[in-house]
């Protein structure tokens, strides 16, 4: 349960971050579209297949008592951070 905790924390740590950076991004008139745009996105990319996911990896790997569902899920978020990487690395390119 330490892990889950320690994913929660640094999860909620980081999101203000990232949303300060996608809407410093952008231009002054499209501001509030990108802040729009961002949390409809988060939204339904971040939660809405969490559910769906975790039940089909459940069902294909052995039912009601495997662990790989929520091992799944929680390892998802690596592709955010993964996302971060390079989008850092193409901004740090572009100068």
């Amino acid at each position: 349960m330490g892990v889950l905790g320690v994913l929660l924390f640094f999860g909620a740590m980081t999101m203000p971050t990232l949303i300060g950076v996608m809407i410093s991004s952008v231009p002054k008139e499209l501001k509030y579209m990108a802040s729009s745009f961002g949390a409809l996105f988060y939204t339904v990319i971040g939660y809405l297949p969490a559910p769906v996911l975790y039940s089909l990896v459940c069902r294909l790997t052995g039912g009601n008592n495997s662990p790989y569902g929520m091992m799944f899920v929680l390892y998802t978020g690596t592709l955010g951070l993964l996302s971060v990487y390079i989008t850092y690395n193409y901004k740090r390119k572009q100068g």
